[in-house]
C-alpha cells in the first residue's frame, strides 16, 4: 500500500515541458474538433494551467472564477508562432496534412515552455500580465 502511496503523492509534481506540451496538443485538438478550426484562431483564446498542472483553453481568461487557483496563463496571440499557426490553420490542405498536426504541436511546446515558466517564476514579468 505505501508504494500507491509514493505513486499517488508525487502526481502533483509539475511535469516538464514534453508532458505538458503534450497536454496542450491534445486540449486543442480537442477543442478544434468539438468547436471547430476557427475555436484556436480567435485572439482572446488563452491556455490555462490550474494547480494539479491541468490545462484548458478559455476565451474568457478575464473571468476566471478562481484567479487565486491559476498558475500560469498564457494568451495564444503571444505566441511567436501564433501567426503561422493561424495561416496554417486557415489553409485547408495545410490543415488536414501533417503540417497541421505539427503546427498544434509546435504552437503547444512554446506554450508549455511558456506556462513553465510562469509556474516557476510567479513574480517575472510574464506573470505580472495574468
Amino acid at each position: 500500500m505505501k508504494i500507491f502511496d509514493r505513486i499517488l503523492k508525487n502526481t502533483n509534481l509539475p511535469p516538464d515541458a514534453s508532458v505538458l506540451r503534450e497536454r496542450i496538443a491534445w486540449m486543442m485538438n480537442l477543442m478544434i474538433s468539438v468547436r471547430g478550426y476557427d475555436y484556436p484562431l480567435d485572439p482572446d483564446t488563452a491556455i490555462v494551467l490550474e494547480p494539479n498542472y491541468e490545462v484548458s483553453l478559455t476565451h474568457v481568461a478575464g473571468r476566471i472564477d478562481a484567479a487565486a487557483n491559476v498558475l500560469g496563463l498564457v494568451y495564444l496571440k503571444e505566441l511567436a508562432f501564433y501567426e503561422d499557426f493561424k495561416t496554417m490553420q486557415l489553409d485547408q490542405t495545410a490543415r488536414r496534412g501533417a503540417l497541421g498536426l505539427m503546427s498544434i504541436n509546435y504552437l503547444a511546446d512554446q506554450a508549455a515552455r511558456r506556462l513553465l515558466n510562469v509556474a516557476d517564476n510567479p513574480d517575472s514579468p510574464s506573470a505580472a500580465m495574468m
